[in-house]
């Protein structure tokens, strides 16, 4: 694998040492990996805690040998790579693996990434249909053949994001989100067994049950798409996002319900940036 085609800017680092990535570098041959996306804000890296403890999850559900570096040395590793590469907003990979020969690795460095417009958190975003299942979805592990094929699609029909449905034609995620929907004032969601839990979702959680709102942990089918009243996706990238449209089927994107917990959930991200950065030295 070439560093230099996978993370972008100047720097990653392997194992704490730093790789320059405009020289040629041999990459150990991978046999299980888990990685987490981490979002930078102004140098500080959105929920690490969260991130770290779900990356510890992972390792344990695909029996990675090794234990991942404690917070304080991983926001260490993470400042270094901002300063070292002067970028501070972002989003950066952190990949823990084994190697064929037994060892324990791992990996940090900035990748590619698409944040929605301005405009798409005010009229909503369109997402697609799409049937795939993960083996173990509790587990982040790389999936590059569902990826390659979500990506291909989303290109095609000009997508932001697919939610993806299982042979039960259960709607359980997003390819690299969470969904919720709006139906006769409750708030449906997939339930923990059939989805990664991402770390947004735990916040958007939250904020559901401080508004007092209902929430039912189901898996709505395709069969419900027609009574539901607005729905939104939510992830690393995205934060809180309307979806304006489901293929066909037309949303509420300016739905009350949406629009106060996607206040709830950008209150609690400028809360955290905050108290981190009265702690730490962040670039603005």
């Amino acid at each position: 694998m070439n560093l230099e085609k996978h993370f972008i800017h100047r720097f990653a680092c392997l194992n704490g040492t730093w790789l320059y990535l405009e020289h040629e570098f041999q990459y150990p041959l991978v046999n299980q990996s888990v990685y987490e996306v981490i979002k930078i804000v102004g140098g500080i890296p959105l929920f690490i805690e969260d991130h770290l403890e779900r990356l510890a999850h992972s390792m344990e559900l695909t029996q990675i040998n090794g234990t991942a570096p404690g917070s304080e040395t991983m926001i260490a590793l993470i400042q270094t790579l901002c300063n070292k590469n002067q970028v501070f907003f972002g989003n950066l990979e952190l990949m823990f693996f084994n190697t064929l020969s037994g060892d324990y690795q791992f990996l940090l460095g900035f990748i590619a990434h698409s944040y929605p417009a301005a405009t798409d958190y005010l009229h909503g975003i369109g997402v697609g249909l799409f049937l795939s299942e993960r083996n173990q979805p509790n587990a982040k592990v790389k999936n590059t053949e569902t990826r390659i094929k979500a990506n291909q699609y989303l290109k095609e029909h000009n997508y932001y994001e697919v939610l993806l449905y299982n042979q039960l034609k259960q709607i359980t995620e997003g390819s690299r989100s969470n969904v919720f929907f709006i139906k006769n004032g409750q708030v449906y969601t997939a339930p923990d067994e059939l989805v990664l839990k991402g770390i947004s979702r735990k916040y958007v959680i939250q904020v559901i049950q401080e508004q007092e709102l209902e929430l039912v942990e189901k898996a709505l089918t395709l069969e419900d798409l027609s009574g539901v009243e607005a729905a939104f996706l939510c992830g690393t990238s995205p934060g809180v996002i309307p979806i304006r449209s489901i293929e066909q089927h037309s949303l509420d994107y300016k739905n009350l319900v949406v629009k106060s917990i996607m206040l709830g959930f950008n209150f609690k991200v400028q809360r955290y940036l905050s108290e981190s950065s009265k702690t730490s030295h962040p670039h603005r």
